[in-house]
């Protein structure tokens, strides 16, 4: 039983058959957070979430923090390259989970592709930058000690929901349920990483003065005053050569031909299924689903 939370009900049970994940609710057993809602999670997250609470940190390191499906993987490279001097050769050469891991999702790889585990995290040469999808009140009980950066990421939850559902679907074989049985789900809390909302309120209501706040809306509609924003925070000045060639390397067709980058250092799947996953964008959903989702708000 682990002493940072506890597990409060199963949302649904393995399915070997249907290739379906356990579903778990769980909760903080930290005092300061009794208040705080539940989370869902896959059960292989519960090792990473676990030492997340525990992990040493440095007040150089850099946690990126966001909502699934908020833009946390554009994220990861702008980070990673201002913070490093705009070293693109590595960006290109090093896959992301090297240079800039999942908390959570970090112990699960060695099962996938044979990275080294968890403890390597420790390791990681400093300036160090971490990305997690966990609520304010599963991160590093040393945050309000030590301080280091946050850069929190949010994006309309309406958007959220529909990359979700195609996520979770492609990614996670989360084929049983349709649309607005997903939505219906959403919205019942009963979705990974839901609550939605309080995840949100968690880091808008937090008492930090060392956090950024950007969206996703910011950064795909005004690229430069995101880069310089990010910029601006990490110390690091960003000159107008670097940040043309940023921008560029940040574009999606970029990214999805950077074997660095793309989802095939994190999981095994066919090429089309590959090429599925980084062509689904918003213009593909019906108008209808679109009409549907806006019951979120």
């Amino acid at each position: 039983m682990s002493k940072n939370y506890e597990i409060i009900k199963t949302i649904r049970p393995k399915d070997e058959n249907l290739h379906l994940d356990l579903l778990l609710s769980i909760k903080t057993t930290n005092e300061k957070f009794k208040d705080f809602p539940h989370l869902i999670t896959y059960d292989f997250f519960l090792n990473g979430i676990d030492k997340l609470k525990d992990f040493e940190l440095f007040e150089d390191d850099v946690l990126l923090c966001g909502y699934m499906r908020s833009g946390t993987t554009m994220m990861q490279e702008m980070i990673w390259l201002i913070l490093n001097n705009f070293d693109f050769d590595r960006a290109k050469n090093v896959i992301r989970s090297e240079r800039f891991p999942n908390f959570e999702g970090y112990d699960n790889r060695q099962k996938v592709s044979g990275i080294t585990n968890y403890r390597k995290l420790e390791e990681f040469s400093r300036p160090r930058t971490f990305k997690t999808h966990c609520p304010i009140q599963f991160l590093p009980t040393q945050l309000y000690s030590v301080k280091p950066k946050i850069i929190y990421i949010s994006r309309d939850v309406k958007d959220v929901v529909i990359s979700m559902f195609y996520y979770l679907k492609d990614m996670f074989n989360e084929t049983q349920m349709n649309f607005k049985e997903f939505l219906e789900k959403f919205m019942n809390d009963e979705i990974l990483f839901t609550p939605y909302r309080q995840h949100l309120s968690g880091f808008k209501n937090l008492e930090y003065e060392n956090i950024l706040y950007l969206t996703y809306e910011l950064v795909n509609k005004n690229i430069d005053e995101a880069i310089e924003k990010v910029g601006k925070f990490l110390e690091k000045k960003v000159f107008e050569e670097n940040k043309e060639k940023l921008k560029k390397y940040l574009k999606f067709e970029s990214m999805k031909n950077n074997t660095a980058c793309n989802n095939e250092d994190c999981i095994k799947f066919s090429i089309n299924l590959l090429e599925m996953l980084m062509k689904r964008r918003l213009k593909d959903i019906s108008e209808k689903e679109k009409l549907v989702v806006i019951k979120v708000n």
